[in-house]
């Protein structure tokens, strides 16, 4: 198949990769608005259901985000009564995140809305189709770790 490059688009296949990853956001917003849940929340949970009690700078490394954005995410998710936070016992400057019942109730819900997203998004694949987007997925994935890593390399020499 001949990818047709135009003045208008001259990276069509990015251009369809970028709409995608766009329509696929906008729709996860939609679904988790539904739920009472922000985009950046969800891994938050997961972390904390597979490890309760961690720390916000566990959390953020387990979700690899900056602290400051870890703490605006943490203060949505207390403010919705999905988590609250403990002082550390062993160090009191330090305060541990714990889910609440809610937090905890709110997991197969999660997970539902994550089945939906997948179902709505391979409508109409084969379990071919589907294997290939997971090995091309994975190579872009790969190909753009392995520059950011030699960029970031680059930058420390």
């Amino acid at each position: 198949m001949e990818r047709v490059k135009t003045v208008e688009n001259p990276h069509p296949l990015e251009s369809l990769f970028v709409s995608v990853a766009k329509l696929h956001f906008k729709r996860t917003q939609m679904i988790f608005n539904k739920i009472g849940l922000y985009p950046g929340q969800p891994p938050v949970l997961f972390a904390l259901w597979r490890r309760d009690g961690l720390t916000q700078k566990e959390l953020s490394e387990a979700v690899k985000v900056r602290p400051a954005t870890m703490s605006v995410i943490l203060q949505r998710l207390e403010k919705a009564g999905f988590i609250q936070r403990q002082p550390d016992q062993e160090d009191l400057r330090r305060s541990r995140v714990f889910l609440t019942n809610q937090g905890k109730e709110i997991r197969m819900e999660l997970e539902e809305a994550l089945h939906q997203l997948e179902q709505e998004l391979f409508a109409g694949f084969t379990a071919d189709e589907i294997s290939q987007a997971e090995i091309i997925l994975a190579k872009m994935r790969d190909n753009l770790r392995r520059v950011l890593e030699e960029e970031c390399h680059a930058e420390t020499d």
